[in-house]
């Protein structure tokens, strides 16, 4: 008798990492989702202005975020922030084309902050947040 074998994807988790630099040794989720939907403009306990930083490309790193932090597609993410930008009342993440150039980037930004997959973490990063699947 033949078993047939369904292999769940397999997946990294998703790492929100900022400036080694920055005081904040943690963020909360419900933190990080606001961060990236232009909700909080400050890192917690601190005046330090958050950049948020995100992967251009359209791909499963992405999808798994916005879907992890907000319950929702980047269809819907990016049809959020094109209503905001219409206002001119908020502004998107800034958008690199890699993990690396993410990393480079909060390396040399003392507000940035990002995601990235476990997989591309350096240690010139500080991770504040663990994200996984539910």
């Amino acid at each position: 008798m033949a078993l047939l074998s369904h292999a769940a994807p397999s997946y990294c988790d998703i790492l929100i990492i900022i400036n080694p630099n920055n005081p904040t040794t943690e963020l909360t989720k419900e933190a990080v989702k606001n961060i990236f939907l232009g909700r909080l403009t400050r890192f917690p306990d601190s005046d330090l202005r958050v950049s948020p930083i995100e992967i251009k490309q359209d791909n499963p790193q992405k999808h798994r975020f916005y879907k992890i932090i907000a319950n929702k597609s980047v269809n819907k993410i990016n049809r959020y922030w094109a209503r905001y930008l219409f206002t001119g009342k908020m502004s998107p993440p800034k958008k690199l084309l890699s993990n690396q150039e993410i990393i480079d980037e909060i390396m040399n930004n003392p507000s940035g902050v990002s995601y990235i997959d476990s997989k591309d973490v350096t240690s010139s990063v500080k991770v504040v947040l663990t994200l996984q699947e539910e």
